[in-house]
């Protein structure tokens, strides 16, 4: 079938680029979507390579992409690169990863993959052990922190290179520890968006 939608591309003579463009992501997708539908690992990479293949077909663009802070982490878990992590190797200094974090509140989830049963779940309050329960201490509620200027190499910002537990929520309830290890947080990301206390949120769809 991808043969045949390749074959049907290059024989349809577009002259638009962004059409070609459009095509050719499509039929990037749907290879992509045959060889990791059982998750068998590749998923990531090829975020990342979608993401690569839309910054050279569009040189003069910027772009932001929003996931889950585990995803846009320059990080490896398991000993496989998570999706910044593959950004940062291609892009370098041009990738800039950017986490959110808590260390209250509550939040939106489903209990699991098969029913999309929406509800809200207090999050854990942090604790020792985490970022988030650090970056809680700080007079301010609600701050950015850019984790590459030269505060965070001053003595003082030691613990950011020590190992704790990132806040790690996303939309299937996380269970009794909504924290996990996924790097030290100087490393993984480049700055910080600190909300002490975060809300669920809530749908305009009608029931």
């Amino acid at each position: 079938i991808l043969k045949g939608m390749q074959k049907l591309i290059d024989r349809a003579g577009i002259s638009d680029k962004e059409e070609l463009f459009k095509l050719k992501t499509y039929e990037r997708v749907c290879g992509q979507w045959l060889n990791s539908r059982f998750y068998n690992g590749e998923r990531d990479e090829y975020m990342a390579a979608n993401i690569d293949f839309y910054v050279k077909n569009h040189p003069g663009d910027k772009v932001m992409v929003w996931a889950h802070d585990f995803h846009i982490a320059n990080a490896r878990a398991n000993g496989a690169k998570q999706m910044g992590a593959y950004l940062k190797d291609s892009m370098g200094n041009n990738y800039v990863a950017i986490g959110f974090t808590s260390a209250e509140g509550s939040y939106t989830a489903s209990e699991d993959y098969t029913q999309k049963k929406w509800q809200t779940y207090m999050l854990e309050t942090a604790y020792r052990g985490t970022y988030p329960y650090i970056l809680s201490k700080a007079k301010n509620s609600f701050y950015f922190l850019n984790l590459k200027g030269e505060d965070c190499h001053q003595q003082a910002a030691f613990w950011l290179n020590i190992p704790m537990k990132h806040l790690d929520i996303a939309y299937i309830q996380s269970g009794a520890d909504n924290y996990k290890f996924y790097g030290n947080l100087g490393s993984v990301f480049d700055g910080i968006v600190f909300y002490k206390t975060t809300s669920a949120s809530k749908t305009y769809l009608k029931n």
